[in-house]
This record gives C-alpha cells, structure tokens and sequence, in this order.
C-alpha cells in the first residue's frame, strides 16, 4: 500500500492537505467550512457540501447527487449489474424521511426529464416520462400509468402525448 500523508486539514486541489507519499496533488482537502473534497492530478474531483450533497465533477451541486461529464464523451451515469437486472428506482412516499407515510391519490412516483440549455442560459424541457399512481398505494394493490410528454416546436411546455394505463391501454 501507501503512505497516507497528513500536511494540513484544509489547502486546495492541486495541493491538499491529506496526500499519498510522493504524489502530493491527489487526496483529500477541505475546500471550505464543513465541507470535504476529492482531487486527482491537481484537479477537484468530488466534492461534499456541508448540506450532505454529493457533486461529481462539480463544486457546487444542485441536489443531493449531481454528475457533471465535461469530458466531451457521451458517458453519464452508467449502472452495470451481473447476475440479475439492473435497477434504477424512484421512490416516494407522503410525509418526511424521519416518518413516511402511505402515498395516497394520484401521485407522479417518478418521472425522467430532459432539457437542453436555451440562449439565455435556461434549461427547459424537452420530454418526460412520469411513472404516476392512479389512486391510494396499498399492500394488495398499487394501480399507475406511464405518461408520455413531449414539448412542440414554439413551445417551452411538455404536454402528454400518450398514456399506457394500468389496464395496458
């Protein structure tokens, strides 16, 4: 293994204060009050904030997990899996974290959005998917929809243009 080197609890990414012996531009530093950092070769790389927000190739994240690609490839986030499916999976309940509670009427569960930047510097919608209840969750039964959304030429606002139904419709 290395040599894990202590210099000082806070510096910067081309020289943080937590290093490896002999390559003293990658570790850890803290790159302001309560907040901790990852750098490799003199560059951050994965910062968290001291709200508890994770930014990967980003210093300032805008929700709990942010990604940032600026590598020019057209890799994102990429989830493999061996042995069984891969999942990704929105979850949502009603209440707070510290005490959830069932989900009830029609709720959007989960949905996927794309935006492309304006000339003003806005993102706006391009499409979405929802993944939508129908009525209460319960343990026998959870009815839902996929919903189809799109957002025509002269427009800024996706509108529905199908709906797969819990009946397969």
């Amino acid at each position: 293994g290395r040599l894990f080197v202590c210099v000082a609890a806070t510096k910067s990414s081309s020289a943080p204060g937590m290093t490896f012996a002999g390559d003293t531009n990658t570790g850890v530093f803290s790159p302001g009050a309560d907040e901790v950092a990852v750098s490799t070769a003199g560059t951050e790389r994965l910062r968290v904030t001291s709200a508890g927000w994770v930014g990967i190739g980003i210093s300032a994240p805008g929700g709990p997990l942010h990604v940032i690609n600026d590598s020019g490839s057209a890799n994102g986030v990429i989830a493999d899996s061996f042995g069984a499916a891969t999942q990704i999976i929105g979850r949502r309940a009603g209440g707070s974290a510290s005490s959830p509670t069932q989900l009830t009427g029609a709720n959007i569960v989960s949905h996927f959005l794309a935006r492309g930047l304006d000339e003003t510097a806005n993102y706006r919608s391009v499409a979405n998917i929802q993944m939508v209840t129908d009525t209460d969750v319960t343990s026998t039964s959870s009815p839902g929809n996929m919903r189809f959304l799109t957002t025509t030429s002269g427009s800024v606002s996706p509108s529905e243009k199908v709906r797969i139904t819990s009946d397969g419709n």
